[in-house]
């Protein structure tokens, strides 16, 4: 049985980024509508917070584009949340690191998939590497450990022994994270597919084992489908999410997630209900609610895995309104389970 308090929220703070990268949504796709507003998101940090939960990661698109956000991290932090962390590009963090960190942040994950300025260029659309490892810098000096995510693809796979290098430089502090490409992303929604690019979890451990060998460790996060390692003899530490090859464990996830248009939902391919211009009880029982759907799943089917599929209504909207690859209602899904169970 969950309670609420074993959840954490997933902000996706804006559906814009100011990166092109070849992988994910480089036609700067999004629907087209208001993002939801700084004070609605506050109201639902506030009723997340009278139910018992005190997790928050911000997320984007870039969520550093968001120019309220020190708001919302200071009024999660009056609000009782002790752990607020973000994924951000870098490329604006260094400006705006100790706006955040005085605001109430403790961790982020910095996107880097290149440690070569041309290559970094040709992944990403933007000639920032400087900033981005300034970034980097400013977030071990402001955090201490740092993960950086790697978006591994057959163009930068030859640079994983680099990462590793990259890691035992900054003595662990830098944790490397390499992530399996993922088909949730608008380049491969228009039909642009990308498959010849990816590379395997058997790969990527395969040319990590050439550097050394693997030793489980613990790193703090709540993303059930990352495996930390460290290496002896170096000091080097890594993770990998490899959604692709082994499927997300839903039976460990707890995220609430909200949408850059107010969808607020627990699972990414079920649809969420909507909280704009709601009243602050009205949010609180859309929470509840999902909450209560999330406990329904688990006992429907707790071992149930999702693979990599094209959901990205999450993070971008509803960019397809007619393709049937998008979230579908909530209670389809259990009564898809309940027929698989009978």
């Amino acid at each position: 049985m969950f309670a609420p308090q074993d959840f954490h929220l997933r902000i996706f703070l804006e559906s814009h980024c100011n990166f092109r990268c070849v992988y994910c949504n480089p036609d700067a796709e999004r629907q087209e509508d208001r993002v939801i507003s700084d004070e609605e998101i506050i109201d639902f940090l506030n009723v997340a917070s009278q139910v018992g939960i005190r997790r928050v990661h911000y997320s984007g698109g870039e969520p550093t584009l968001r120019k309220g956000l020190p708001d919302i991290i200071r009024a999660a932090s009056r609000l009782g949340f002790i752990d607020q962390s973000m994924t951000t590009n870098g490329l604006l963090l260094s400006r705006n690191i100790d706006a955040y960190s005085n605001a109430g942040l403790q961790r982020t994950n910095i996107s880097i998939d290149s440690l070569r300025q041309e290559r970094f260029q040709s992944l990403t659309g933007k000639d920032c590497l400087k900033d981005v490892l300034s970034a980097i810098d400013k977030a071990v000096e402001c955090f201490g450990e740092t993960k950086i995510n790697i978006v591994v693809l057959k163009t930068n796979v030859d640079e994983i022994p680099d990462f590793l290098e990259f890691s035992h430089k900054y003595s662990g502090k830098v944790v490397c994270r390499f992530i399996e490409l993922q088909t949730n992303q608008p380049i491969f929604f228009q039909g642009h597919r990308i498959n010849h690019l990816h590379v395997t979890h058997e790969e990527i451990m395969n040319i990590v084992s050439s550097y050394g060998e693997q030793v489980p460790v613990f790193i703090a996060g709540k993303n059930p489908n990352c495996s930390y390692f460290a290496i002896p003899n170096t000091k080097a530490r890594f993770g990998i999410i490899a959604n692709h090859s082994r499927g997300y464990p839903c039976g460990g996830c707890k995220k609430v997630r909200l949408s850059p248009y107010g969808d607020v939902g627990v699972c990414i391919t079920a649809e969420g209900t909507n909280i704009r211009h709601t009243t602050t009880a009205q949010k609180k029982e859309i929470l509840l609610s999902q909450i209560d759907y999330r406990q329904k799943l688990d006992e429907v089917n707790p071992h149930r895995l999702h693979l990599s599929s094209d959901y990205g209504f999450w993070r971008w909207g509803d960019l397809n309104p007619s393709n049937e690859a998008r979230p579908i209602p909530m209670n389809s899904i259990l009564l898809e389970k309940e027929i698989a169970n009978e």
